[in-house]
């Protein structure tokens, strides 16, 4: 994936980077004119991004989870 014209790999992507590119990848599926190909191209890239975003967001529910009220702070793993 290219950013700023820089080449990252997907797990790389921040999330809003990740779902820019699901974004995309959903919007060029959408084409009638697109070739069996290139769909697929689009597919696997797509099931990369949300994979990326699916993580990100796991993780953060993790910290969510292990903020402690009390201490308002996070607790170190």
């Amino acid at each position: 994936m290219k950013f700023g014209g820089i080449l990252m790999k997907k797990n790389e992507l921040s999330f809003e980077k990740a779902l820019e590119g699901l974004e995309s990848s959903v919007d060029t599926l959408k084409n009638e004119e697109i070739t069996l190909e290139e769909a697929i191209k689009h597919f696997e890239d797509g099931i990369g991004y949300y994979n990326r975003c699916a993580s990100i967001l796991k993780e953060t529910k993790q910290k969510i989870l292990l903020y402690n009220k009390e201490k308002e702070e996070l607790q170190e793993f």
